[in-house]
């Protein structure tokens, strides 16, 4: 971002969005990125530095991030890797900040079932927290393995734990701590099995919150 820019504010797609303000799905607003609080900001600096340490161990000279959102996270990941980031997401106006999060990378308008490259484009293909949202997620990681020359790298909330920590903060209580448009589920048993009946070579772990998959093709 540049000096003295400041920082996005995520607020409800039901929001009309102000200055320096992105909607994103309907209820699921809570800026984990920009928290002040101590216990947040650590668990999204281990989560940053997981998934560098995952991309690192694949081929990454150049990334595809699908759900890039604002770009807070592959503005991270981009000051610790010296990877070429191109950044997708559905809405353009998230796309404008993201641009603005990583000047130098690229951004586009699409959706994670039909990107709009040729097969091979990039060494690795990145989703963090995006198949929790779809109601098709294998579909949706074979076409990141269609783009993908040597692998993938992909993260999803890591359950029961995910709501627990929803629901520790008050939030979401109606619905059991589900974050909104959290339609897929995964404990770290449950999306170890869901990577291996789609890929060979698959490594899981977990990453405080999260399940983190690496996929190599």
């Amino acid at each position: 971002m540049k000096r003295g820019t400041p920082p996005v504010r995520v607020v409800p797609s039901s929001t009309q969005p102000g200055v320096n303000e992105v909607t994103n799905v309907a209820g699921n607003f809570y800026d984990k990125h920009g928290s002040s609080n101590p216990i947040v900001k650590r668990l999204m600096a281990r989560f940053h530095t997981d998934v560098t340490t995952a991309l690192q161990d694949l081929p990454h000279g150049s990334v595809l991030d699908v759900g890039c959102g604002e770009g807070v996270s592959t503005r991270a990941l981009a000051k610790r890797l010296e990877s070429h980031f191109v950044g997708v997401d559905l809405e353009l106006p998230v796309l404008h900040h993201a641009k603005e999060s990583v000047p130098d990378g690229l951004v586009c308008a699409a959706s994670i079932y039909e990107l709009p490259f040729p097969s091979g484009s990039f060494d690795t293909c990145l989703a963090t927290e995006v198949l929790e949202h779809l109601d098709d997620p294998a579909r949706a990681l074979h076409e990141l393995a269609r783009v993908a020359r040597f692998g993938l790298v992909v993260t999803v909330p890591r359950e029961p734990w995910w709501r627990l920590g929803n629901m520790l903060r008050g939030a979401y209580l109606g619905s059991w701590g589900n974050t909104p448009g959290h339609i897929q589920h995964w404990s770290y048993r449950s999306f170890t099995r869901f990577l291996t009946a789609e890929f060979d070579e698959v490594e899981a772990t977990t990453s405080a919150m999260w399940n983190l998959g690496v996929v190599r093709i």
